[in-house]
């Protein structure tokens, strides 16, 4: 155990002589807070890391390789480059159709929501995973095939309608 704490100390100072070592403006925020560097690192998709993402991607592996990105304050899920779910706040919201939203109703799931100025929006194509579902892996698979299929479904339709679009624009 202490042997361990060393080899974990001397790989931090290491990586903090390494940091000293690069010139001003040289990796993420190198140049200072709000500098060229940060912009250039935030354009960068990056996998994002915390324990509860780690998690369901351990538990989501039989779907396939899960993606994780920056999703506003949160993390999304992505499978095949579909986002199907998300984090915020420590809570699992998962797209869901009108069957699903009763189902996660039924067990208590409220729907993301979140607050402007003027008012409360809550966004039903997306709700709360019931905490019994993140207990039992294979419902948790199951409902994250079916949210993978819905927003595979929606994108295909919003990229039909962007099409259309573009043919009326064309036209004149």
């Amino acid at each position: 155990m202490a042997r361990k704490a060393q080899s974990t100390a001397k790989a931090t100072a290491s990586a903090s002589k390494d940091a000293a070592k690069k010139p001003a403006g040289s990796g993420v925020g190198g140049s200072g807070v709000g500098g060229p560097d940060r912009a250039a690192a935030s354009a960068v998709s990056k996998p994002v890391r915390d324990d509860f993402a780690d998690y369901l991607v351990d538990a989501l592996a039989e779907l396939g390789p899960i993606q994780t990105k920056r999703f506003f304050s949160g993390t999304g899920l992505l499978l095949d480059g579909v986002q199907f779910a998300f984090i915020i706040r420590g809570t699992l919201y998962m797209r869901v159709d009108e069957t699903g939203q009763s189902a996660f109703r039924t067990a208590g799931s409220q729907p993301f929501s979140y607050r402007t100025s003027k008012r409360e929006v809550a966004l039903t194509g997306y709700y709360a995973v019931p905490a019994g579902m993140l207990e039992d892996a294979d419902e948790l698979c199951d409902w994250s095939r079916r949210a993978f299929r819905i927003a595979q479904i929606d994108r295909e339709i919003k990229a039909a309608k962007a099409s259309r679009r573009g043919q009326k624009n064309a036209r004149g």
